[in-house]
């Protein structure tokens, strides 16, 4: 097998999909079916096609230039869900304000002051 930059940043980037959509779906992001799909098929056959490509010893074959940008932007993706989903678990966690707390509603002045 021959393992060039293409080859490698294909199952990457693949990689980056699966990986991507498993996360987004542990961490109940707001990933669509579609959303879902693209990243679980997408990334099969670009791991597949890396593969593919690895094993041929000549030839010609065309990578899209977005197999060097999609593993570090669906690696911020994941890191940014990963945030929220913190996020939001503190927000669930956190007793609700109420009227006249010290700490109240934003935007709602405390019961003394109406």
């Amino acid at each position: 097998m021959h393992w060039s930059a293409y080859e490698v940043f294909s199952v990457l980037s693949g990689a980056s999909l699966l990986i991507g959509t498993f996360v987004g779906s542990i961490l109940e992001a707001d990933l669509s079916a579609k959303d879902r799909l693209f990243g679980l098929f997408g990334g099969i056959a670009m791991i597949g096609y890396g593969f593919y490509v690895a094993g041929k010893t000549e030839g010609v074959f065309v990578f899209p230039v977005g197999i060097f940008v999609v593993p570090f932007v669906f690696t911020g993706w994941i890191i940014l869900q990963i945030v929220q989903a913190s996020r939001r678990k503190q927000l669930r966690d956190r007793p609700a304000a109420t009227l006249g707390d010290k700490d109240g509603v934003p935007g709602v002045p405390p019961s003394s002051q109406w």
